[in-house]
């Protein structure tokens, strides 16, 4: 898994089509959110950070799209990213795995999710709150960023 994520983190610098982008770093979040429940017991937090960003970069995803749908795609020298992506692929076995934090982020959650860190979640859920909203406000306009083409 580690040198799947090399692999797409390498081709990200390499490519510079922004809808192939948009789906390296989609493809990148999926990989980081497979590996971060290896380093922690709580599995469940990287699952619904993942699932946050990836609804973001869908977001972007769709906008880029909607922006420039007739870019040309350009292809690179195929031997030369083969070659890279093999030699990063043996690299990732020799670079040791760190060890597993799992008891520091034990003790940073239960005090994230008591009464001191409570009001730092009710602020950061109010902030959410009114960024969706704006977001819908601004989509909703019909001279808006995403105003149809047929008129």
């Amino acid at each position: 898994m580690k040198a799947i994520l090399l692999v797409l983190v390498y081709s990200f610098y390499m490519i510079h089509h922004p809808m192939i982008l948009s789906i390296i770093l989609i493809m990148i979040s999926l990989s980081v959110a497979f590996l971060l429940p290896l380093f922690s017991n709580f599995s469940w937090s990287s699952y619904i950070i993942s699932l946050i960003l990836i609804g973001a970069m869908l977001i972007i995803f769709i906008y880029l799209a909607s922006l420039a749908p007739n870019e040309i795609f350009i292809s690179y020298n195929k031997t030369t990213f083969i070659m890279l992506s093999t030699s990063i692929f043996f690299l990732s076995f020799i670079i040791p795995s760190p060890p597993s934090l799992s008891q520091p982020n034990l003790n940073l959650l239960t005090q994230l999710f008591f009464s001191q860190g409570m009001f730092l979640i009710l602020i950061l859920a109010v902030f959410l709150l009114i960024t969706m909203i704006a977001v819908v406000k601004i989509t909703s306009l019909p001279e808006g960023p995403l105003k149809s083409k047929l008129n």
